[in-house]
């Protein structure tokens, strides 16, 4: 599990994305103080489940989020993603199908935050498995950071056995013990749970037995009452019957005469309905006159608007007249002015024209006597430049001839130098090109050996692996479900304490009632609360417990006495009030149910024994369709109370009671309803959980076995693949050796050759530069007199032409200024021509506009005559118009009265229709309300007896019947029932179930008896593991600290002892050091360097022992000298071969090791930036 990148974005300093990858090998971050290093190793820590604000150097964890800065805004989320390698193995069984593992940790800045496994959200659960007894984690010795280093040193030894155990594996072992720790409790007050169950129903057992046998007898009576009620049923079902069919034929006739009203009255309709379309005719008629009339007063209005403006441009052409003349005027006044200004401007333009040619002419005099001097001057600088060039020439050359001989006389004696090193170079070569061809042969036949075995071990992993994942696929299948079933169990379990729990205490009741079901003398003596004795389908549980409302809470009582007692009992304890249900209180009554509700005592279920007392709260009460079918059924029977499936309430003829519960609590009847249900789900569920965890256990012993094999074989396989690649460059960087000799040796035989021939030619090169050098020097001398005497001619022209060059440019200064005022006389007399052109064309212009004014007059005097005349002729169109609608409204008005005539014959035609109607409605209304009685009949024998009072044969009126016995028969048996008193027709049932029940929860009992020794017993397997593996790995780090520490410090000794050998459990671990040359001391003695470097001696030493898969170390250099640091760097060298090292320093030398090198920056104030460099 190597890190193969981080990204960081929004994490403290790093403010955008950053990616810093982390290749084999040793990485380096460097940069100065401040500058963001460390938050590296923070966002590590953080992203691997970090929950301590105080260990990322913050006071609430928010503060990871950029705050912002001088140039930022702060951020609201702050995320890091680290990628991992599996390419060594080292991961969960579950993980190793993947290349790559990615954990992502996000927070945001209103406090919620998540955690991604490969893009897929988990929990910090599966984070902490993911790391749990790999030597890395958030915790793990791993990751050590500033000030950690000497903490190692200074914690308590029972602190420090956690990198022993870390180490050792058994972190995952200490957690599962927790668990079953936790298992071990829960069992203890399951079982004390069940035992004071199994107590109590062993108690009910006597009880309920006395029931049963009284509930039987009470059974024989009530079905001899039963076969004598059925016979009174059928009876009235034959008379009420026979009424309904007389009802049926009056109906019929009614249905006749009412179909030749309705004849009528829709051929009267039918008219009604013409007159109305003649009457829209008219309408429409009406409506386009009136719309002919706008029209016109709308062209009349835009011919006076039209005739307005006309007046207006014409007094407006008016005022243009006047101005154009006045405009006239002043033009011609200032073409006069700028006609003289032109004049006057000629006159100085001819004078200035005459002065610049004088003055040009001396100009040209003067100037071609300085080009006669300056052309003597050239030809003295030529003479000159070329003899300079000559004599330059020859001292280059001259320089170059001496170069030539110092040059060959260097190269001799380098060349000698070479020959003597390329015959000792060539004894060399032969000598190391027969030991590096013997290295060769020996190379080729180790890696054909190491990949024979590296085949073989990679054959037997993909075995393992896919074995592995088979099992994975399954147990991962069986957890999914075994997890869910145990989330649905615990809820399920949950919910049915806290209902059971609330029930116990009476919570939602009243005070009184409370009082009373919880007071010691009143336990048993009731039948119960309504609450307890009605049940219906969830469907009608607001329906009826709206209807019930506070009655759910009545008492009901055995007798009077206990009424009495009870109610004596809230006075004097001032208990609060309560009501209570004596024996026979109240009768149903027998009333048909008004069409089309439902009775409210069809759709509950009392107990038989306890009908009596209960169904008169029922009574008169009636389920309807909705809120607006109650109030309707309540304005025709007022006395009758009525309520909808969503809990309205209609009473009384018209008062209406509805809305939300308040609480959104749940009912008493609903809550009854769901203790019994949840009751059998937990036993359901909890069958499930059992059966699961048994397959889901030998699931887990096959998958660890695979596991195991896999690992091993992983590991030997990585280790026979390392040991190859390294074969194979050994053999590789061999054979280039080789190689590289051969062809050094061809390339050494060339050269010598290529010595020689230097040698030679370099000797004539040195002969013929000496001989050059002496021609060379009497030519130079020569050249340098006859430059001497060109120069003293070339003084003596300078001068003369400087002084007529001054005359010269006087002459040039006063001509450029002439012919400046020259050029500005010009300027100005075009811009005076330009004037007058400007104002010849204004004047042609409002000479125009005039012309064009006085033609736009007549026009417009000729429009405002037709104008005129047109709004003349649109006004007499108007009157003619008006006359026209005035027609029309009559006309209109005369079809409207007689429409209104029919719709009066129409609705009279309409009463005697709708008497009609109600005479046959009020005959549907008696049919209904029999045919209701009877569905009562059918229902009431159908809930009672479960009899079909239609299927059974018609009653024979001949047949001898007699009414008074059977009355007085069915008294005496009513007087039975009622002397046996309260009858539990439910005991014989609830004794059988109570009894089922005792024998279950007594074998549940002894189930948990049993898995609390099982519990027991793998705790004692956690804790044998535990101190096994954490005393071999002490003994295996104790024994490398004692070599590591010695290496580092140059000396020394140094050993680790367990503070209480007899409990591996909790012992600490003591650190007892010897620096060279001093007494054997307390670790607390030691100075800054010494700790640090003792500390960091004892994290290699576990290094050693279980090697992480990376290592991050931040500034642990910082308190050792360059020594120290060297051996140091030695180590973490080492250490490369088989783990991952980042390392956060300020030394150089730490740095040198470096393969890859990160610098952090703030270029911009309060942000961090990385660059990298790759130094391999």
């Amino acid at each position: 599990m190597k890190i193969r990148r981080i990204e960081i974005i929004g994490f403290k300093s790093f403010v955008d994305r950053t990616v810093l990858d982390f290749p084999d090998g040793v990485t380096a971050v460097v940069g100065p103080n401040g500058c963001g290093k460390s938050n590296v190793v923070d966002a590590i820590r953080w992203v691997m489940g970090e929950q301590s604000a105080k260990n990322l150097r913050g006071r609430a964890m928010e503060d990871i989020i950029f705050a912002g800065s001088e140039t930022r805004r702060s951020l609201g989320m702050a995320e890091v993603s680290l990628v991992f390698s599996t390419e060594d193995g080292r991961v969960p069984a579950k993980y190793l199908d993947y290349s790559e593992i990615q954990v992502t940790r996000r927070l945001y800045r209103d406090g919620d935050s998540e955690y991604l496994l490969n893009k897929t959200p988990c929990r910090l659960l599966d984070i902490n498995e993911l790391f749990m007894d790999t030597g890395v984690g958030a915790r793990a010795y791993s990751i050590i950071e500033q000030g950690r280093i000497g903490m190692i040193l200074m914690a308590k030894p029972e602190e420090r056995r956690f990198l022993i155990e870390e180490a050792a594996g058994v972190t995952k072992f200490k957690s599962r013990k927790q668990v079953a720790l936790k298992k071990i409790e829960s069992t203890r007050q399951n079982l004390l749970r069940i035992g004071d169950v199994v107590s109590e129903i062993k108690r009910q057992l006597g009880s309920l037995q006395r029931q049963a046998k009284k509930a039987e007898r009470f059974k024989a009576l009530r079905e001899e009452l039963r076969s004598i009620e059925v016979s009174f049923a059928v009876r009235s079902h034959h008379e009420i019957s026979a009424t309904v069919a007389r009802l049926e034929g009056e109906r019929s006739r009614g249905a006749d005469n009412l179909s030749a009203l309705a004849g009528q009255l829709s051929g009267a309709e039918t008219s009604l309905e013409q007159q109305r379309l003649n009457i829209l005719e008219e309408e429409r008629a009406l409506a386009s006159a009136q719309e002919e009339i706008f029209r016109i007063k709308s062209d009349a209005q835009g011919c006076v608007n039209r005739l307005d403006f006309q007046r207006k441009e014409l007094e407006n052409g008016e005022r243009r007249k006047v101005k154009s003349v006045e405009e006239l005027a002043e033009l011609n006044t200032r073409q006069t002015e700028a006609v003289a200004e032109a004049k006057s401007l000629e006159e100085q333009y001819g004078a200035l024209l005459v002065e610049e040619k004088g003055e040009e002419e001396l100009l040209s005099s003067r100037s071609a006597a300085l080009e006669l001097l300056v052309a003597e001057e050239r030809e003295l600088v030529r003479r000159q430049e070329g003899d300079r060039q000559e004599l330059i020439a020859i001292l280059n050359r001259l320089s170059q001839f001496n170069n030539r001989y110092g040059e060959a006389d260097r190269r001799l004696t380098r060349l000698s130098e070479r020959i003597e090193r390329s015959v000792r170079e060539g004894v060399e070569l032969n000598a190391r090109l027969a030991s590096a061809s013997g290295r060769v042969s020996e190379l080729r036949i180790t890696c054909n050996a190491a990949a024979g075995q590296k085949k073989e071990l990679a054959r037997s992993a993909e075995e393992f692996a896919s074995l592995g994942a088979a099992l994975v696929s399954s147990l991962r299948s069986m957890e999914e479900e075994l997890q869910s079933v145990r989330e649905e169990l615990s809820s399920a379990r949950s919910r049915l304490a806290s209902l059971n729990e609330l029930e116990a205490q009476f919570a939602g009741y009243g005070q009184g009632v409370r009082t009373i079901m919880k007071a010691e003398p009143f336990k048993g003596r009731f039948h119960g609360l309504v609450a307890d004795l009605v049940e219906t389908d969830p469907e009608y549980e607001a329906a009826v417990e709206a209807l019930l409302g506070e009655r759910l809470q009545y008492v009901v009582c055995r007798d009077e006495a206990d009424a009495l007692t009870a109610v004596n009992h809230l006075v004097h304890q001032s208990g609060g009030k309560c009501s209570f249900i004596t024996p026979g209180w109240g009768a149903v009554a027998a009333d048909a149910p008004p069409e089309p509700a439902e009775p409210i005592l069809g759709l509950v279920r009392i107990a038989p024994d306890l009908r009596a007392l209960v169904e008169p709260l029922l009574a008169d009460s009636y389920l309807a369709a909705d809120l607006s079918a109650a109030l309707a059924l309540s304005r025709r029977h007022p006395r009758l109370s009525f309520v909808t499936r969503t809990g309205e309430l209609i009473s009384m003829g018209g008062i209406v009671t509805g809305g939300a519960a308040e609480g959104g609590g749940e009912g008493f009847i609903h809550t009854k309803r769901e203790i019994r249900e949840l009751t059998v789900l937990v036993a359901s569920l909890g069958e499930k959980v059992a059966g699961l965890e048994v397959a889901r256990g030998d699931l887990k012993e096959q998958l660890t076995g695979a596991e195991d094999a896999l690992r091993k074989t992983r590991q030997d396989l990585h280790q026979s693949e390392v040991r190859l690649v390294a074969l194979e460059k050994d053999l590789l960087r061999a054979e280039e050796e080789v190689q590289r000799i051969e062809e050094r040796i061809e390339i050494k035989g060339v050269e010598d050759e290529q010595l020689t021939e230097e040698k030679l030619a370099l000797e004539k090169e040195r002969a013929d530069a000496d001989a050059g050098r002496r021609e060379l020097e009497n030519d130079k001398n020569r050249r340098e007199g006859e430059s001497a005497t060109i120069q003293g001619d070339l003084s003596t022209r300078r001068k003369e032409i400087e002084l007529l060059r001054e005359g010269v440019t006087r002459i040039k200064v006063l001509v450029a200024t002439l012919q400046e005022k020259r050029e500005a006389n010009r300027r100005s007399l075009k811009r005076v021509e330009a004037l007058l052109a400007d104002i010849s064309v204004r004047m042609a212009t409002v000479s125009d506009d005039q012309e064009k004014g006085v033609a736009d007059q007549e026009r417009l005097r000729l429009e405002i005559t037709a104008g005129e005349a047109a709004l003349k002729l649109l006004l007499e169109q108007q009157s003619a118009a008006e006359a026209a609608h005035a027609g029309l409204r009559d006309r209109f008005e005369s079809q409207s009265a007689i429409l209104q005539e029919k719709e009066t014959e129409l609705k009279a035609l309409r009463e005697r229709l709708g008497n009609e109607r109600d005479a046959a409605t009020e005959h549907q209304l008696k049919i209904a309300e029999l045919s209701m009685q009877l569905r009562h009949l059918e229902s009431s024998m159908q809930e009672r007896y479960r009899i079909d009072l239609a299927a059974l044969p018609p009653v024979d009126p001949e047949a001898e019947f007699d009414e008074p016995a059977m009355r007085n028969r069915q008294g005496e048996l009513q007087r039975q029932v009622d002397e046996l008193g309260e009858v539990n027709l439910m005991a014989i049932d609830e004794y059988r179930e109570l009894d089922e029940r005792h024998t279950f929860l007594s074998e549940q009992k002894g189930d948990l008896e049993d898995s609390l020794q099982e519990l027991q017993k793998a705790i004692q397997r956690i804790n044998r593991t535990t101190r096994k593996r954490f005393l071999e790995t002490f003994q295996l780090v104790n024994e490398k600290f004692r070599e590591v520490f010695p290496r580092l410090f140059c000396g020394g000794q140094a050993e680790l002892r367990l503070t209480n050998e007899e409990d591996l459990l909790e012992t600490g671990i003591e650190i007892i050091v010897q620096p060279p040359g001093k007494k054997l001391q307390n670790v607390s003695l030691l100075s800054g360097g010494e700790k640090a470097l003792t500390a960091v001696a004892l994290i290699f030493s576990i290094f050693l022992v279980k090697p992480s898969p990376f290592c991050l170390l931040d500034e642990v250099d910082a308190p050792l000298d360059d020594a120290n640091i060297g051996r140091f760097n030695d180590m973490i060298r080492e250490m490369t071969a088989f783990s991952q090292f980042i390392l956060i320093t300020h030394s150089k030398t730490t740095m040198a090791v470096a393969d890859t090198l990160y610098g952090v920056t703030m270029e911009e104030p309060g942000v961090s930036k990385v660059v990298s460099v790759r130094l391999q």
